[in-house]
């Protein structure tokens, strides 16, 4: 029997953080730049890290049916080569590596758009790169892709965090909620509160209602209120909450988390002992089909 880990996954958002703005916009078109940047050859997709790390987009796909952005991204930290130890032994010898080679860890991720939104699965992996090194190695090359196509640079790609279990909790504990959106659906239109056509059906997507709090104010009671609403009304399909913690990060708790899992048992390579690339993509893959 192969050993098994837990790999834990964090849910994130992309968006657009405007320049000389709070203001903040969603991310849509990450499949452009992501084929961007494969199409480079392998040490022109290179970016160094600190720490005498570097990465670089090694593999990625998109899938024909629901349009899925998978791959990862390899990492490995050089000028570092003490010698070896083996475990059985105890012998000691010198690492056949040169000082420019590191071992490589891979850190996979998934992506998807969902109703003109971004949304970024990807492993955590304490040895391979954080969602922080992953943003700073996509803007490294949104410069070059936006002036290929004659368009001027006023953001930076960042990324929001998104609650799920416990997100009343998070809810309770955030220090300032600036707004929510309600997701309602759209058969509501018709019915006798607002009396609209019945020709409903043509829209889209459900009804979006968004609230925002006033300048310097919070409006975290009635995030809640709208919280407890989604859990008991049906009309109700989704809500978005975005706010700020207690140490000053932008915190978006979004429903569609809520019961979803943060983590994957995935069979390590007995040669390696690395996680099975194949098996953890399609675990991720698998996780953003719950995001329609």
């Amino acid at each position: 029997m192969p050993d098994i880990k837990e790999k834990k996954i964090s849910y994130l958002t992309l968006i657009k953080k405007i320049w000389g703005s709070e203001e903040h916009e969603n991310y849509l078109d990450i499949k452009s730049l992501i084929n961007y940047i494969g199409k480079k050859k392998k040490l022109d997709r290179q970016v160094d890290l600190k720490d005498s790390k570097f990465c670089f987009l090694d593999s990625y796909s998109i899938g024909k049916d629901d349009d899925v952005i998978s791959g990862y991204i390899s990492s490995a930290r050089h000028k570092f080569r003490p010698n070896l130890l083996d475990q059985k032994t105890g012998e000691e010898r010198l690492s056949p590596k040169k000082i420019t080679e590191g071992e490589k860890e891979k850190t996979h991720f998934a992506i998807k758009i969902v109703e003109e939104e971004t949304f970024l699965l990807i492993e955590q992996n304490g040895n391979g790169i954080s969602p922080i090194q992953l943003m700073s190695y996509l803007n490294k090359f949104l410069k070059e892709y936006l002036k290929s196509i004659s368009v001027p640079r006023n953001f930076s790609i960042a990324f929001l965090l998104v609650g799920r279990d416990n997100f009343l909790e998070i809810l309770s504990d955030l220090k300032k909620v600036k707004s929510a959106d309600i997701f309602l659906n759209k058969s509501l239109l018709g019915d006798k509160f607002l009396n609209f056509s019945n020709r409903t059906i043509a829209l889209k997507n459900n009804l979006v209602l968004s609230a925002t709090a006033e300048p310097n104010q919070s409006m975290k009671e009635a995030a809640i209120d709208f919280f407890n609403t989604f859990n008991k009304n049906t009309s109700v399909s989704r809500v978005r909450i975005k706010g700020v913690d207690n140490s000053g990060a932008k915190v978006t708790l979004d429903t569609t988390f809520i019961e979803k899992t943060g983590s994957l048992n995935i069979n390590l390579n007995a040669i390696t002992g690395e996680p099975e690339t194949t098996e953890l993509i399609s675990g991720l893959k698998a996780l953003t089909k719950l995001l329609s």
